[in-house]
């Protein structure tokens, strides 16, 4: 057997290094197996930096089979969690009932009754009625809310900010007890168009009915589009939504200020009949109306088109 000069054998060289480094190479295993190795965190990904990958080049939605590679992805690693979250809902927002139009449809509404429990204070009492009392208040706190102009006083000393404030917290303190749907009316000219999506965004505080009879009555004062529709906002208030009821006559509800609502579903009527489980405070029959079914628009749908500035996450 052939010796080195120091008397030791080169294959017992040979076996102790392999040894060795079978052992580092065992160590390193079982130190990422057992978890007392710090798993580095990784920046997290901009929307724009994996979405695409997903889009239907022809729409500019994700499809069916966009989402499917999506969630190979998220099996394999590729996309997070999170990630998958916002694709999914990508493919929801876009995975809409086409537009309808029929010749006449009639809007049915189930009793609204014991949806709401709240007595509030005089002072948001006050403020909620200043509000509801005029178009022009509601137009004043819009233009506020968007630019920042506002009258400094509400004619009779009080600040208008001041009522803007009360009326927030109020809304923010308040919840509906049930789900119930909610009619608002908006002008023919604010539905907006962008990236194939139809929206409504509200700087303001949404002012809403669940007589759709009062909501059609705001809709034709703000006038009809250019195809001579009214704009019927639908609604869908969940459980334990911060929703105001500002007004129990005409059963007024205040939604949460600078609320973007998108279309998810349009039925276009020539006729439209209201079955209602209670009189209605203006007419139960109405000519051409655009019954637009809404939701409130993502924070991140809205940093998409525009709409906010995107947020750091740092």
């Amino acid at each position: 057997m052939k010796k080195t000069e120091a008397g030791v054998s080169t294959p017992i060289i040979l076996i102790t290094i392999c040894l060795i480094l079978l052992f580092i190479a065992v160590a390193q295993v079982s130190a990422g197996v057992g978890g007392t190795t710090p798993v580095k965190q990784e920046k997290p990904r901009d929307i724009s930096d994996f979405l695409g990958k997903y889009l239907d080049m022809r729409t500019g939605f994700i499809a069916k089979w966009n989402l499917d590679e999506a969630k190979e992805d998220l099996a394999a690693g590729i996309l997070s969690s999170a990630e998958m979250g916002i694709v999914s809902q990508e493919y929801a927002m876009n995975d809409r009932t086409p537009s309808i139009t029929v010749d006449s449809t009639t809007l049915a509404i189930e009793n609204p009754e014991g949806y709401y429990t709240w007595v509030p204070s005089d002072e948001i009492t006050e403020s909620v009625a200043w509000f509801v009392s005029d178009q022009k208040n509601r137009d004043a706190v819009s233009e506020y809310l968007s630019s920042g102009t506002i009258p400094d006083t509400d004619g009779s000393g009080r600040s208008v900010r001041s009522h803007v404030t009360t009326i927030n917290n109020a809304i923010s303190l308040a919840k509906i007890l049930e789900d119930i749907q909610i009619f608002a009316g908006i002008g023919g000219d604010e539905l907006i168009q962008s990236d194939d999506i139809s929206y409504y965004p509200d700087p303001g505080f949404t002012y809403g009915s669940l007589d759709p009879s009062i909501a059609l009555a705001d809709a034709l004062k703000k006038g009809r589009d250019n195809e001579g529709y009214a704009n019927l906002l639908v609604i869908q208030a969940e459980q334990g939504d911060s929703v105001f009821s500002a007004n129990e006559d005409d059963m007024r509800m205040l939604f949460p200020r600078n609320t973007v609502w998108y279309v998810t579903r349009e039925v276009v009527t020539d006729s439209l009949a209201l079955d209602l489980p209670f009189t209605p405070a203006n007419a139960d029959q109405y000519s051409k109306v655009r019954v637009l079914y809404v939701e409130e628009m993502p924070e991140w749908y809205q940093e998409r088109i525009g709409l906010i500035e995107p947020q750091s996450p740092y």
